[in-house]
C-alpha cells in the first residue's frame, strides 16, 4: 500500500500529457497517410497490369496460330 500513497503524492505534470498525445495523433496520422498511399500505389499497379495483360492476350493467341 505504501508504493500506492506515493504515486498518488506525486504531481502530475498536465503540460506534457496533452503534447505527447498530440505527437503520437500525429504519428498515428502519418502513419495511416503512408498505408492509404501504399495501398493506392497497389491498386494503381495492379489497373496497370491488367491493362498490359488485356493487351497481350490477342499478341499471344497470334503467335500461337503461326
Amino acid at each position: 500500500m505504501k508504493h500506492l500513497a506515493q504515486a498518488n503524492q506525486r504531481p502530475r505534470d498536465r503540460r506534457t500529457q496533452p503534447s505527447r498525445q498530440r505527437i503520437l495523433y500525429a504519428r498515428v496520422d502519418r502513419l495511416e497517410d503512408a498505408i492509404s498511399h501504399f495501398y493506392n500505389v497497389i491498386n494503381e499497379l495492379r489497373e496497370r497490369v491488367s491493362t498490359l495483360e488485356k493487351k497481350l492476350k490477342p499478341l499471344v493467341k497470334d503467335d500461337w496460330i503461326n
